[in-house]
């Protein structure tokens, strides 16, 4: 199932892949407006404690954790974005951040914290610097966003006056609504919303619909999740014309909402 998507440059998204039965990790590049798949199933001697840091220009940043039932990070892996080939590993650094050519890292030793500039391409350690110093260019580096990514927002019933009318014309065949969020794009709607199919009120198992309407109609209509027991997060989203679905948290759609359609070839499955 796709675990995790991070937009990337060049209009490309950078995807983690998880086999929760296998306990494997791998990991994937495609474009964002075809679906094509660059590379694919690229797996590291760690199979399952492993995941994507971040991407920093032409660098995947891969991290480990430091024990499995903890959340902390260890050791950096970098990948070449373009082919996924391995460029270097550190296992001694934990990432923090990076700005430009460089990614900022900390290593623990007998509880004092030393951090260090390293070279993103090569993976050297150019100087050892300060925390004074890491902080300095970590606001900077933060203040340098990449290209945004637009997120559905909860859909308020009696709050949202201009679109209130139009949802609920657009769901009214639909018994038993849990939640609606609604992403907006030009003159185009995109609906994501959870709906309750248990006769028992008491049991919480829900359909997870995604729509598109220009306002006036329903121009698509299909399930992304059947049968859930919990809201599915993070299933909608947007990069700049296009809006993005995973259908079965294993399949990615991309819809044009410059052109008013699907694009083709836009599945990752």
């Amino acid at each position: 199932m796709i675990w995790r998507l991070l937009p990337a440059p060049g209009k490309r998204f950078v995807g983690e892949e998880r086999d929760v039965n296998q306990k494997s990790a791998s990991f994937f590049c495609i474009e964002q407006e075809t679906g094509r798949i660059q590379w694919r199933n690229l797996e590291l001697q760690e199979p399952w404690w492993i995941g994507i840091e971040a991407i920093q220009k032409d660098v995947v940043l891969l991290h480990e954790y430091a024990m499995p039932d903890l959340p902390d990070h260890k050791k950096i892996h970098a990948l070449e974005l373009s082919s996924g080939r391995v460029l270097w590993k550190n296992e001694e650094l934990r990432y923090l951040f990076a700005y430009q050519e460089s990614i900022y890292a900390a290593e623990l030793r007998h509880e004092d914290t030393y951090y260090y500039e390293v070279d993103l391409m090569s993976g050297e350690i150019t100087r050892a610097v300060d925390a004074a110093y890491v902080a300095t260019i970590r606001e900077i580096a933060f203040s340098h966003d990449a290209e945004p990514v637009d997120f559905p927002v909860p859909f308020r019933r009696g709050a949202d006056e201009d679109l209130s009318p139009m949802i609920e014309q657009l769901t009214k065949r639909e018994n038993r609504i849990e939640s609606i969020e609604y992403l907006r794009k030009g003159d185009l709607l995109a609906l994501c919303y959870h709906t309750a199919v248990s006769p028992d009120p008491a049991q919480r198992v829900m359909d997870q619909h995604f729509m598109i309407s220009d306002g006036r109609r329903m121009l698509y209509h299909e399930l992304l999740n059947e049968r859930v027991q919990n809201a599915v997060p993070d299933s909608l989203f947007g990069i700049g014309d296009f809006v993005y679905s995973i259908k079965g948290k294993r399949v990615l759609q991309a819809f044009n909402f410059g052109k008013g359609a699907r694009t083709d070839g836009q599945d990752k499955n």
